[in-house]
């Protein structure tokens, strides 16, 4: 079976309902199979009123498997057990009568019943359970312990080789019926568990779509919120220029593709740098650098990472990226109930915010502790001092370009304003 879905519940209900088919399949056919096997031979014995009953068994077995693709599964179901319970109590009463305890072996088929009941009825309401199970196994009791006495209502053939061969395929039947039953329960023990291992997987790398692969981890191990503190990170924000314009002016399946096709191609230069995205904000896209795992180059491979996606947005006619990158230490974790998310805290993300939005259309604005970490490695020009809400005048540069001369990883390209 191809397992391609996430075991929800419609899944399971298929499921369900294909388990059960297979086993009133099951059923009837051996049922079918039995009564025609022992109506030929009651009828080559001259015991035709046996033969009517088992051929009359036969043709109801026949019947029923015929509708079974056609009728409500539960109908089916349904008449498949109460044909299955008549007929045992026929045979029991009408062929070997109960003349003492464990006297006949029909009865044993009250255990293929019920084990084919607790089957049927697994993941289903309770009542249905209760009703079979507990008629299969009353019914058992009675007869195996000898509750009702009768004799056989018609005659039987007598003679004790007859007897004997009767009792052995009678007992092989039941064997060959349970054994069928318990491979169905198993089969459907490691489907279930092969789906629910698929499902647990696809949810797995959701929620490693979601969070970073060792936060999602921790989260399944501990099982409650967190936060860490990092002291050495860097955070990038970046927005679409004239965003709002633009989704005014651009019906609404065209703007989400678009947004799609640009983050999509974030997402994939964010994953080859090493760096972990945090989340997005309509058309903002938020990175950080040296987190969860720390690394000494994360100012380094973050302003790599913005020049890759200025290159992006340039391909797309119109459309301009404004960059803000800021360094620090800052607080990440999970808080919070519901719809987990991987967010930063501090006063390291807000100035990053602030280098966005105060910043130029094109460029990549950073503070100073972003430039100082990664002078040696990229072209600067200083701006002066902007003033940033909440903290006053801050000085700040634009990314120009990667240094690409040899020797130039020693010098800087620009000296803070004094």
């Amino acid at each position: 079976m191809k397992l391609d879905y996430v075991y929800s519940g419609v899944a399971y209900r298929g499921r369900r309902e294909q388990r059960m088919l297979a086993v009133v399949t099951i059923g009837l056919v051996l049922l079918t199979v039995e009564a025609v096997l022992w109506a030929t031979g009651f009828a080559l014995r001259g015991n035709w009123h046996l033969s009517a009953v088992h051929v009359a068994v036969a043709v109801a077995g026949v019947v029923t498997l015929a509708l079974r693709r056609r009728a409500d599964i539960r109908v089916l179901i349904h008449a498949g057990l109460a044909l299955a319970l008549v007929y045992i109590w026929l045979i029991a009463l009408l062929a070997e009568g109960i003349t003492k305890p464990g006297a006949g072996v029909t009865h044993y088929w009250f255990v293929v019943a019920l084990t084919g009941a607790m089957l049927l009825f697994l993941g289903e309401p309770r009542r249905y359970t209760i009703l079979y199970g507990g008629a299969c196994a009353l019914s058992f009791l009675v007869c195996e312990l000898g509750l009702i006495q009768s004799a056989p209502a018609l005659d039987m053939v007598r003679d004790p080789q007859s007897q004997t061969v009767m009792r052995i395929a009678n007992h092989i039947s039941v064997f060959v019926a349970l054994l069928l039953l318990i491979a169905v329960f198993i089969r459907e023990i490691a489907d279930a568990e092969r789906q629910l291992g698929h499902a647990n997987s696809r949810l797995e790398a959701l929620l490693e779509n979601m969070l970073p692969a060792s936060i999602s981890q921790r989260l399944r191990r501990e099982g409650r919120t967190f936060a860490d503190g990092y002291a050495d990170c860097s955070v990038l924000f970046a927005d679409i220029v004239g965003f709002t314009s633009l989704a005014a002016a651009t019906p609404p399946a065209s703007l989400v593709n678009l947004l799609d096709g640009i983050f999509s191609r974030f997402d994939e230069a964010t994953d080859r740098h090493g760096l972990e995205k945090i989340k997005t904000i309509g058309d903002a896209y938020m990175v950080a650098a040296g987190l969860p795992h720390p690394r000494p180059d994360h100012a380094v491979a973050i302003c790599r990472l913005a020049v890759e996606m200025l290159d992006t947005v340039a391909s797309f006619p119109g459309l301009q990226l404004r960059i803000g990158i800021n360094s620090g230490a800052v607080v990440a974790g999970i808080i919070g109930r519901k719809r987990f998310v991987y967010d930063l805290w501090g006063d390291t993300v807000n100035i990053a915010s602030r280098m966005e939005s105060q910043g130029l259309p094109g460029t990549v604005q950073v503070s100073e502790s972003t430039w100082l970490l990664a002078r040696d490695h990229f072209d600067f020009e200083p701006r002066g001092d902007v003033h940033l809400k909440g903290r006053g005048p801050m000085p700040v540069y634009v990314l120009t370009s990667p240094r690409r001369a040899a020797g130039a990883a020693t010098a800087a390209t620009a000296s803070p304003p004094a």
